[in-house]
């Protein structure tokens, strides 16, 4: 159901686009669309990374009570220099993330990378799944963050629009 969504939002971005759902302290990716830019980014269906290092992590746990928050958080992670490994930093993260209704990963989960993330909400309003446009640093800079995180989060309302959300 959410594919022609994630297809739409890659034509809009140029970008590589995910879907995942929270696993744990894990997101798992449950699909991808590639983006049109000669750029390939080495991600997978099936690949997982810790929740608190990219943007669809954070998307899904700003969303979920706060008191799930530690359960999903690895103290002293660095995946790369700018990962969150302190508590109360990812905690104020969080808090910004719910505040403007998407996330970001500025070069957390792999140097180079830059991702924004926002929940696909069911009937109950409790996240469900993540859509995010991941891209290098160099296409996803301060000027563009906005106009494509308002796309991101434009797609995920659609989509759990048609989940009942």
């Amino acid at each position: 159901m959410a594919r022609p969504h994630l297809e739409a939002l890659r034509d809009a971005t140029l970008e590589t686009v995910h879907l995942a759902v929270l696993d744990g302290k894990e997101v798992v990716y449950i699909d991808k669309v590639p983006g049109k830019r000669e750029l390939l980014l080495a991600s997978q269906i099936g690949s997982r990374f810790p929740a608190q290092s990219i943007a669809l992590g954070k998307a899904l746990l700003a969303f979920l009570p706060e008191e799930r928050w530690p359960m999903a958080f690895t103290p002293g992670l660095k995946r790369t220099p700018n990962t969150l490994s302190d508590f109360a930093r990812f905690r104020e993260e969080l808090l910004a993330t719910r505040a403007r209704g998407y996330a970001l990963d500025l070069e957390e989960n792999e140097p180079g990378v830059r991702c924004v993330a926002a929940p696909i909400l069911n009937g109950r309003g409790e996240p469900v799944a993540a859509v995010s446009v991941s891209t290098a640093a160099i296409y996803l800079d301060e000027e563009r963050l906005s106009e494509v995180a308002a796309e991101v989060v434009r797609t995920a309302q659609r989509i759990s629009r048609e989940l009942g959300g």
